[in-house]
């Protein structure tokens, strides 16, 4: 696995969310040139969308392929939840994966355990976004005190 050090961290400023279900946004997300543009599959997405928003998402990343300036990511769903598991099939069956998926509302290490057991063959490392002080606990505090908590989202995952 890669060890992160200071040459390989890259500044993260800006950062935009585009629908599942407005894949026109994505090009448009994509010129603005941010660092990141994330497609949201989760809170930004009705119930009975979520399918659709999956079915428009996933040709994105072979459309517009990743240039190395812009850092493509999805938001999945819950993984607790028959939509979020979806979400990681479609994206461990998707020929040009994003660069990364972000996962919310981690509840337990069993969340990160799963993701370890399903991506091992298709990305090279978790990044893990850090905590500089305690948190009360809440759906997004840490729920260890190991030095990078289990229950932070996963912000980038680089294929291999």
């Amino acid at each position: 696995m890669e060890t992160i050090t200071q040459a390989n961290i890259r500044p993260r400023r800006s950062f935009l969310f585009v629908p599942g279900t407005g894949p026109q946004l994505f090009p448009k997300a994509l010129v603005a040139a941010p660092d990141i543009v994330c497609v949201d599959l989760e809170d930004a997405i009705a119930p009975n969308d979520k399918g659709a928003a999956r079915e428009a998402t996933i040709p994105l990343f072979a459309q517009y392929p990743d240039d190395g300036q812009v850092e493509r990511l999805v938001r999945i769903n819950a993984l607790n939840s028959a939509d979020g598991l979806a979400d990681l099939l479609a994206l461990l069956e998707c020929d040009t994966p994003p660069n990364g998926i972000m996962v919310p509302k981690v509840k337990s290490p069993d969340d990160i355990r799963l993701l370890d057991e399903l991506l091992p063959r298709r990305v090279a490392s978790f990044e893990f976004k850090s905590s500089l002080r305690p948190m009360k606990p809440s759906r997004h505090a840490s729920i260890s005190r190991r030095p990078v908590p289990e229950s932070m989202l996963c912000s980038s995952a680089a294929p291999i």
